[in-house]
């Protein structure tokens, strides 16, 4: 859903003339899902859709009723429109992993060692890849429902009952942003309370990932906080003394990698 956000056409917008008003009147508008941990062990967490956005105070109405076009009028039944964003967007993963390997292994080993990697892995990681390359093969059949699926779960998130706004401009333009922000939540939906938890089953496991590439890269994971441990800030100490010293002498210079 993130991905497909401001990239189709809504109610008033082709989108290309979308990209042409957010062009004109922002300095970029995104989409993104944030993660965060609400205990030590990660097995606790919130997922929140965030919406960032910067504009002149002249032009708040002009970026909020874009916005509100993009998370209530977005018209996700353009099957020839989906499908070349879906194919764009796997084609950038797949050049990004070859990119960064180091990352796309360190996420993949900790999420099995954290409910919350374990879902970010599922939301945006190697597992959200491998589904997007089958929903590409399958399009044709799934279209349909995918559209659907991405309307109803866009009228859950985005709805009145779960916002959070925060904006910085000078104290001289609060009142009058504020009477904006008033007029932007009254047209959202009220929404649902209701909220889903996902419980994923966490194991050891070893794995080797083939990618068409001569660099290797290996990454191993834990979570202290499932061994006792709290975190302190003697631990990036103890981070930079394993990166700048052991794991460096060790494996960049004695075994020649290009770094640990």
């Amino acid at each position: 859903l993130m991905t497909v956000l401001k990239k189709l056409s809504t109610d008033n917008y082709d989108f290309t003339e979308l990209t042409n008003e957010l062009n004109i009147h922002t300095g970029g508008l995104c989409f993104k899902l944030e993660t965060i941990a609400l205990d030590k062990k990660e097995e606790e967490y919130k997922t929140i859709a965030l919406i960032t956005s910067k504009a002149l105070t002249v032009k708040i109405d002009k970026l909020l009723e874009l916005i509100l076009q993009i998370i209530t009028k977005t018209k996700f039944n353009d099957n020839k429109r989906l499908l070349e964003i879906i194919k764009e967007s796997r084609s950038h993963l797949s050049l990004s992993y070859l990119e960064a390997g180091h990352h796309v292994a360190g996420e993949r080993a900790g999420s099995y060692c954290s409910q919350m990697r374990a879902f970010g892995e599922k939301a945006d990681g190697l597992e959200y890849f491998k589904w997007l390359t089958k929903l590409e093969k399958n399009f044709q059949k799934e279209a349909d429902d995918l559209a659907l699926k991405l309307a109803e779960v866009c009228s859950k998130i985005f709805c009145s009952n779960k916002l959070l706004l925060s904006f910085t401009a000078e104290e001289s333009d609060k009142n009058e942003i504020l009477t904006k922000f008033d007029s932007f939540v009254s047209q959202l939906p009220l929404g649902e309370s209701a909220s889903c938890k996902y419980e994923f089953i966490l194991e050891n496991k070893d794995e080797a990932l083939v990618v068409p590439s001569e660099v290797q890269y290996v990454a191993i994971s834990m979570n202290y906080a499932s061994h006792g441990f709290n975190y302190h800030g003697s631990m990036q100490v103890l981070r930079n003394v394993l990166s700048k010293d052991y794991l460096w002498h060790n494996v960049r210079v004695l075994g020649g990698p290009y770094g640990a």
